[in-house]
């Protein structure tokens, strides 16, 4: 149970990966294959393309101090490698040619602050020929931490349980929590989670492994798990996972704010024991899907809870027969998933346990093989591409795993199959244009979110649209300090198109101008944002457009047309404001 191990690691990469991601919304260049220079000052052939300079200090932001063996990567299109910071903190570019350059510092004892209008994002800086900038300085904010106690019923401490520290992040099937750091409570009960960028935190407890309860023991106030069948189960309990204050409940969970290089302590945790069940059942259908990498999982229905719990089951695979055991109370689903190449199946089952109810009885599951869709591909004006592809990308998390894909004929036909019961979203592959229309067995459906119900299948027909459009105009309300001009965010007005991450990006130049061009037709609203961070935080999370949208100036793009629009600056206390009131 807990974070599951390719959980984590996915959640870590992406978030490390963001400042990266911004460094190459910002430049075209990669940054990929560059070596480490030697401290203070950046070497190799590549930086000696003319007489530029960029000169700083890395600095802690809590204390001032500066911070030496820091690392600089520095974006731009001249391949400049990095360096790390001298002994007094400071760093040197020179022989830079002139254009626009985006540092970043990195140092392992100052985290990554990758969400919110906080998050880092590189410090950039626009040389003129043979110009020296000097004196920057690149604040970075220490990690905090969070301490506290973990003590049972009878208040002595509890050894061995994980605390995590929480974040929240929005996803297709509602927000998901994530837990990048943790720590283990020790012989006292104590824990410590060190490492914590600046930010808001929830805290949660998870103690692995079941509470002996003898048989001679007064029961519990409610009747203990039993096993059908002759022989009675020995009952058992654990303690379930808690959020800080004391509470089962993640919607009675306290956020706490953890400064740069601040400890939030006394964040102490009581555990109450409950009891448990084992669930028992048997897959039915087709015996296929016992030979093709089946997984059982009880999974919690909140939706916030599904990377933090896991009950996987134990399969035999030769009769289909499973168990989950040491299962405490609560609503979940049960999700028996088997994929390869080509064929998936799926079985789900709604299970709810009381607090001190029975193990249920034992229940079959039949397993459904996905749907196949036959369909055709056609592309305004022009023949299907060789070589193209369309694939099916899961929005629900039960149904991940290998991604259903096809390869068009060259007449443009195909056929995609394992198509499991849930919502999909459609992807077309090294097409030029854009998906105009999406139909499923003879209705006109999203391309992306789409329903597929059990027994589903047919026809699928995919018609793309070449005529893409363009958008430019100007930004008024630019401020003198807000030195990285402005942002432009354009976003379609179809909550599902937002879902999905298809958010549009451009910066304006000095004078306030921009352009935007390879559009698809639609309705939109455009934004303008005064940094990269407000970008940043607003596209991670885009449920904040319903709130801004009065801001937002309306936008009808023409299949093949152009629009011009005038926009005004979002100041960021409105933005502020708008993520704090869906937080």
């Amino acid at each position: 149970m807990g974070l599951s191990a390719s959980s984590e690691r996915r959640i870590l990469w992406s978030r490390s990966c963001m400042l990266v991601s911004c460094c190459a919304i910002l430049c075209a260049a990669g940054l990929a294959g560059q070596g480490v220079g030697g401290p203070g000052t950046a070497s190799g052939p590549t930086a000696h393309t003319g007489q530029g300079a960029i000169e700083g200090t890395v600095v802690n932001e809590a204390t001032r101090e500066v911070v030496r063996g820091a690392q600089i990567v520095v974006g731009s299109e001249a391949g400049v490698p990095p360096t790390l910071t001298d002994a007094n903190g400071h760093f040197a570019f020179r022989n830079l040619a002139p254009g626009t350059y985006f540092l970043v510092a990195q140092h392992p004892e100052f985290p990554l602050i990758t969400t919110g209008l906080a998050a880092s994002h590189p410090l950039t800086v626009t040389l003129m020929p043979d110009e020296q900038q000097r004196g920057l300085v690149i604040p970075l904010a220490p990690g905090g931490s969070i301490t506290g106690r973990i003590l049972n019923e009878d208040g002595k401490p509890v050894s061995g349980c994980s605390a995590q520290a929480l974040q929240h992040a929005p996803g297709q099937s509602g927000g998901a929590l994530y837990g990048a750091h943790s720590g283990t409570s020790d012989g006292r009960g104590e824990y410590r989670i060190p490492g914590l960028a600046k930010g808001r935190y929830y805290v949660a407890v998870q103690c692995a492994g079941a509470i002996p309860v003898a048989r001679h023991a007064a029961p519990p106030a409610a009747p203990p798990a039993i096993q059908r069948g002759a022989d009675r189960e020995a009952p058992k309990q654990k303690y379930a996972m808690e959020f800080y204050p004391d509470s089962p409940e993640f919607a009675a969970a306290a956020r706490l704010m953890v400064e740069a290089g601040a400890n939030v302590g006394g964040i102490d945790f009581h555990l109450r024991p409950t009891s448990t069940v084992t669930i028992r059942g048997r897959l039915t259908g087709d015996p296929e899907a016992l030979v093709r990498n089946l997984h059982v999982m009880l999974e919690p229905r909140d939706a916030a809870l599904t990377s933090l719990l896991h009950y996987p089951a134990t399969v035999d695979a030769r009769t289909g027969v499973f168990h989950i055991e040491s299962v405490p109370a609560g609503a979940y689903t049960l999700v028996a998933t088997a994929h390869d190449p080509g064929h998936s199946y799926q079985a789900k089952e709604l299970v709810d346990i009381g607090p001190g109810s029975v193990a249920p009885a034992p229940m079959e599951l039949p397993m459904i093989p996905g749907s196949v869709f036959s369909g055709s591909v056609e592309v305004e004006g022009q023949t299907a591409p060789e070589n193209l592809r369309i694939a099916l990308i899961p929005l629900d998390a039960e149904n991940a795993g290998p991604s259903p894909d096809a390869k068009v004929e060259k007449d443009g036909t195909f056929s995609i199959s394992g198509i499991l019961p849930g919502r999909w979203r459609l992807e077309v592959g090294s097409a030029n244009g854009y998906l105009k229309s999406l139909s499923v067995g003879g209705q006109e459906v999203s391309a992306f979110a789409f329903m597929v119900v059990p027994g589903a299948g047919g026809e699928m027909r995919i018609v793309m649209g070449t005529k893409m459009a363009q958008l430019e105009g100007s930004v008024e309300g630019i401020r003198p300090e807000d030195a990285g001009g402005a942002w432009l965010v354009l976003a379609p007005e179809d909550a599902n198109i937002v879902a999905v991450g298809s958010l549009r990006n451009a910066s304006a130049d000095r004078a306030g101008r921009f352009h935007m061009s390879g559009l698809a037709p639609g309705r939109y609203r455009l934004y303008a944002l005064t940094s990269a961070a407000a970008w940043t935080a607003l596209r991670q999370n885009p449920r904040v457009l319903q709130v801004i949208a009065p801001r937002g100036k309306s936008v009808d793009l023409a299949a093949g047309g152009r629009a011009t629009v005038q926009v005004n600056v979002m100041p960021v206390e409105e933005l502020t404001q708008a993520l704090q009131e869906i937080e």
